[in-house]
């Protein structure tokens, strides 16, 4: 999307070395030295997955994390399961830190929220259970309303071992959402000792300023905005995470390039490296 012809020549363009990168539903995870659409490495066996380490180091690229689309009331319950717990054996052998799953799930609208709660912590025990103790958490990403209502996602974690559970954090969705800008900065505080993982973007939403009162999930194309714009303050963020001991990935999701042309949108990603590694020097993570 920002012009590069592959992952390797836009890592070294920004002076970075680390990713996060998508699982599909084949096991299998973007070749870094060829073009997205072109190819792909497999990570479905122990084998596949030492060799597709190897690729990336060889490049200097480490797997930060892994990234999983799951829907934990699917009617295939039973592929959900597999693909994360696959992606669990996957990541620990890729040298990855986390596994980031989403919140969302079929028929979330009609059903009580406890009653989602215990259909999501049951997918989830049963999906640490086949990956046969894993050392690489879970992180639930705050995603779509379910993710985003903090009973929901603070029962969810109440029930299950925080060793191997935890949240990857995206701020901008709590604001999205409709919390507050005050209320997002509270939440970050509350969730902050059970994050291990962070999506970095910024909204601007209209006539807020962090007093609340804005739509629900307004028109997100006009909202967002660059990572060093925005509502969002990112060094309260951060200063909150490294406060309570955060000291993993700030990985940046910049959804806001469509709006500019191009070689543009490359200078908006060098900025928000600029931002971000700004705060990491400043506040030790």
């Amino acid at each position: 999307q920002a012009g590069w012809t592959t992952l390797q020549e836009g890592l070294a363009a920004l002076d970075l070395d680390a990713v996060e990168v998508a699982v599909g539903r084949d096991m299998a995870i973007p070749d870094p030295a060829r073009p997205e659409d072109e190819a792909s490495l497999p990570i479905d066996a122990a084998e596949s997955a030492v060799a597709t380490r190897a690729a990336y180091e060889a490049l200097g690229i480490q797997i930060d994390a892994l990234f999983v689309a799951n829907n934990f009331n699917a009617q295939r319950l039973e592929e959900e399961i597999h693909w994360v717990a696959a992606s669990l054996r996957a990541a620990d052998t890729l040298g990855a830190k986390v596994v980031r799953i989403d919140a969302a799930m079929t028929g979330q609208q009609s059903l009580p929220r406890d009653r989602r709660v215990a259909i999501y912590t049951e997918a989830c025990q049963r999906a640490l259970a086949a990956a046969e103790n894993p050392t690489v958490p879970l992180g639930i990403e705050n995603h779509g309303s379910q993710g985003n209502d903090p009973q929901w996602l603070k029962a969810v974690l109440d029930s299950l071992d925080e060793k191997q559970v935890g949240i990857a954090l995206d701020p901008a969705n709590l604001y999205w959402e409709g919390q507050a800008l005050s209320r997002v900065y509270e939440l970050v505080g509350e969730l902050a000792p059970r994050v291990v993982h962070v999506h970095c973007k910024n909204l601007s939403l209209p006539g807020t300023q962090g007093t609340g009162g804005h739509r629900q999930f307004w028109q997100y194309a006009k909202a967002v905005k660059p990572l060093y714009e925005g509502d969002i303050n990112q060094r309260r963020i951060v200063e909150t995470l490294a406060a309570a001991g955060y000291c993993s990935g700030l990985t940046i999701e910049e959804e806001v390039l469509a709006q500019f042309d191009q070689p543009a949108r490359q200078e908006v990603l060098r900025k928000d490296v600029e931002t971000l590694s700004k705060l990491v020097r400043d506040d030790g993570i």
